[in-house]
């Protein structure tokens, strides 16, 4: 018999190997230590392959046995089977990645120390504090939440998927809640996802506060000692919730019963590195597999959720209680080409900041560019001052006076004179939080000002400095996206967003879907009760369609809209896309790709198939070209990269080239 096992290799390649004498046949799933190349290494069992032909005796042989029994649920296997091949990524690197670092250098697992999982079961019960907070808060659910929970449990014990919206405050915590106390009453497990670590903190916290059941964080940030325990007792059933980042998905659960993934939309659950997989893709796969309900809550659905929901994939269940709330609160677009501006800012949002000013109040200045000014420009030749790894624009800095490229992270001192005609007058184009920041101060020049952003960041001691004011004296906020996230300013009653015009008008078709979501976001944080609040947008642009759809009907106004204009467009999700890029950035690398696209459109003949570039792309250190695959059907999409898988494999070898592939991607 040979034993076919994967190693941590980045090649999608299982190797086989045969047992010693006397050795018993390792299980599936489980560790082994095996012969590779000059050394040992820790390997997992795939399959067993049966042959009745004498054994080669150039086969290697199993050194050693770790586990008598697989480290994986079966659920959790047969979903990373899965995802390696929809992904292109190679199994042994997946599931060695969902593996705790202990188990991965090939330390045994220690069940000896362990609870006993039925005397567990028996003393989890609630006790009387826990059981009256759910009859007072039962008394408090309106129609609209004891329906939605009705339903998600008139389908409890088969596989469903839930759409739950509703504005801030709508109920969607209380449905949730409902579910897991449900849920957990029958002694199985649940699963939660957070699109991040401050987020999942509070669920922890705050829900330790309702059940008298062990709840276990997981994320990236906590250490290994700490992450193997957390593991142990998710696979054992030593724990009623799991709460955690993307990453906690691929745990092994003893008996899950539901999962519930909160922002669904946030763009952080989809792996950028490595093995570039969505976790809400995969969530809904694995409840699929345990024929479990999957609960999605979120204000803002993505487009791709909406369109499921559409095809009737998905089951939506909006909450409106709190819509009323958004009539308090002000929103209007300031035209810039009606104002009187300086410096970027025009004269109706001064008089705006000085009223707020005037009642005591805060404010929230939002400019997502960093830096002094987008330009850094000779005065006299019109030179453009461009980082000459990836021909991007610098950013420059008056600070330390260096320009910086925010695409490749390149930093250079500014030039004093210019390169092109030796002048050393320049001009400062665009305006950054740097700047802003200068402006508004004197302007403003009593009134507290902190500026929140990347730069700042970097600095945490001045970081948690700004953060930290509570009082009610007028401030003014300056930053980023950064500014608005997980951060509740009490006493903000006026936000500003200065520059949306590359919004409306860019590159990337996901970007005004991205802003929508995050418009409504901080609309959400204005909306409080007993109070008026503004939000103002300046554009050139304040006809656009979209945007005047978004401030007056609301998101799902707007989505309906936006995708109308995506299907026109034929753009995801009514297409589907495969990047494939290559990591070297040299000639080979180009005509690797080239050939690839060339090769791909000369065998299929299908209008529907689009195949975009090569184009070059740098982003934070890493440059390389690419292609993008586009077509209707995913399964045929799919059908093509494996037709063409080993020819791409051939060619990179031929090239010496090293690629990526990336399904579904969200940034392209």
């Amino acid at each position: 018999m040979i034993i076919q096992i994967a190693l941590s290799i980045p090649l999608n390649y299982i190797f086989n190997y045969q047992l010693q004498k006397n050795m018993p046949i390792p299980v599936i799933g489980s560790r082994v230590i095996v012969p590779f190349k000059n050394n040992f290494s820790i390997g997992i069992v795939i399959q067993y392959k049966n042959n009745n032909k004498p054994l080669d005796k150039k086969i290697k042989k199993i050194k050693k046995i770790i586990d008598f029994e697989s480290i994986f649920s079966k659920d959790l296997w047969k979903m990373l089977l899965w995802s390696s091949k929809y992904y292109y990524y190679p199994i042994g690197k997946i599931l060695f990645y969902t593996l705790p670092k202990q188990l991965q250098q090939g330390k045994k697992i220690n069940y000896s120390h362990t609870l006993n999982l039925e005397s567990l079961n028996q003393k989890n019960n609630f006790d009387a504090n826990k059981q009256n907070y759910f009859q007072k808060e039962q008394l408090l659910l309106n129609n609209e939440q004891k329906n939605a929970i009705k339903i998600i449990k008139s389908k409890e014990n088969q596989f469903s998927t839930w759409l739950l919206t509703g504005t801030k405050g709508s109920g969607k915590i209380k449905v949730c809640i409902n579910i897991l106390k449900h849920i957990l009453s029958k002694k199985k497990q649940a699963l939660i996802l957070t699109p991040e670590i401050k987020l999942a903190n509070k669920i922890v916290i705050y829900l330790k506060k309702i059940f008298d059941k062990p709840i276990n964080l997981l994320h990236s940030k906590l250490n290994n000692y700490d992450k193997l325990n957390v593991w142990l007792k998710t696979k054992l059933g030593h724990n009623s919730i799991l709460i955690g980042t993307r990453s906690a998905l691929l745990s092994s659960f003893y008996n899950l019963g539901v999962i519930i993934i909160n922002e669904e939309h946030d763009y952080s659950y989809k792996q950028q590195n490595g093995w570039k997989y969505h976790a809400r893709d995969l969530a809904i796969f694995r409840a699929k597999l345990n024929n479990i309900p999957i609960i999605m809550t979120t204000e803002t659905p993505s487009f791709e959720t909406l369109y499921n929901v559409k095809k009737k994939k998905y089951h939506q269940l909006n909450l409106t209680s709190n819509i009323k709330n958004i009539n308090k609160t002000y929103q209007y677009i300031i035209d810039l080409k009606k104002q009187q501006i300086i410096k970027g800012i025009s004269n109706i949002l001064i008089e705006h900041i000085k009223k707020h000013i005037t009642k005591n109040k805060q404010i929230i200045l939002l400019l997502n560019k960093l830096g002094y000014s987008s330009l850094y420009t000779c005065y006299k030749c019109n030179w453009i001052a461009k980082c000459k790894f990836c021909n991007n624009v610098y950013t420059f800095y008056k600070t330390n006076y260096i320009l910086s490229c925010y695409k490749c992270n390149k930093k250079i001192p500014t030039p004093q004179q210019c390169p092109n005609c030796k002048s050393n007058n320049f001009n400062f184009i665009g305006i950054g939080t740097e700047q802003l920041e200068e402006i508004i101060s004197k302007i403003f020049p009593n009134i507290g000002i902190s500026r929140i952003d990347q730069d700042t960041k970097n600095n945490k001691n001045n970081f948690k400095e700004n953060l930290n004011i509570k009082n009610k004296k007028s401030h003014i906020f300056i930053g980023t996206k950064i500014l608005t996230k997980n951060i509740f300013f009490a006493n903000v009653t006026f936000i500003a967003i200065l520059d949306i015009d590359h919004i409306l008008f860019s590159n990337d078709f996901r970007t005004f879907e991205r802003f929508a979501q995050f418009y409504i976001k901080i609309l959400n944080q204005i909306i409080k009760e007993k109070k008026h609040g503004e939000i103002c947008i300046q554009t050139n642009y304040p006809e656009h369609p979209l945007l005047i759809k978004l401030l007056k009907n609301g998101y799902f106004s707007f989505s309906k809209e936006a995708m109308k204009e995506r299907k026109i467009a034929m753009l995801p999700p009514y297409t589907n896309h495969i990047l494939i890029l290559s990591k070297n950035n040299n000639k080979n690398s180009l005509i690797f790709l080239e050939n690839i696209k060339k090769h791909i459109l000369k065998t299929i003949n299908d209008k529907e198939l689009l195949i975009l570039g090569p184009i070059f792309s740098n982003q934070k250190n890493l440059s390389n070209w690419q292609i993008l695959l586009q077509h209707t059907s995913k399964i045929y999409l799919q059908k093509i990269m494996i037709k063409f898988l080993p020819e791409i494999l051939k060619k990179s070898k031929f090239y010496k080239i090293k690629f990526n592939i990336n399904v579904d991607p969200i940034k392209i």
